[in-house]
Parts: structure tokens; C-alpha cells; sequence
């Protein structure tokens, strides 16, 4: 919510908070990861995105899935090329 409200420093606050709270709980590290990517922080938010898929490797959010690894899949491809370009924002899941 607070994301959709561009209150993007707000959210990350409260995923850092979730997180804090049960590191191992899956949703709160994409949601993390989705907010950094949003703030141009790509490597933090590759790290989120990794940890989520290591947690729930079969998300119960098919969507939430296919963001992560569509963004793991950018990221990692532009750092194969060479690119320090930012890659696209984590999609919301459909």
C-alpha cells in the first residue's frame, strides 16, 4: 500500500521491520527487494529477490515468482554485458 502511495522510504521501513521480525517469512523480501529496485538499488534488491525465491522456491504467488526471476534475469543479464544500466523495476504481480 505504501508503495502505491509513492511512499517508497515508508515501505522499505516496513519490510526492513517484517524482515526483522522472521527472516525466513518469504513475502516481506519481495516486497523489500520490489522497493529497492523501485529506488534504483538494484544489487540490494537482487539480494532480496534471491533470498525470496531461496525461501519459497514455489511461490504460492505464481506472479510474485515470475517478477522475481524477470528481474534475477535482467540484472544478470546486463552484468554479463558489461552494463551498469538499471534494469526495469519489479513488476506487480498480476
Amino acid at each position: 500500500m505504501l508503495q502505491r502511495l509513492e511512499r517508497k522510504d515508508e515501505a522499505l521501513a516496513a519490510f526492513d521491520r517484517a524482515v526483522a521480525l522472521d527472516a525466513t517469512y518469504a513475502p516481506p523480501w519481495f516486497g523489500k527487494g520490489r522497493v529497492l529496485s523501485q529506488l534504483g538499488r538494484h544489487d540490494e534488491a537482487v539480494r532480496c529477490l534471491r533470498r525470496f525465491l531461496q525461501l519459497e522456491p514455489d511461490a504460492t504467488s505464481a506472479g510474485e515468482a515470475a517478477a522475481a526471476r524477470d528481474f534475477l534475469r535482467v540484472e544478470e543479464g546486463l552484468a554479463s554485458r558489461g552494463n551498469a544500466g538499471p534494469a526495469p523495476d519489479v513488476a506487480e504481480p498480476s
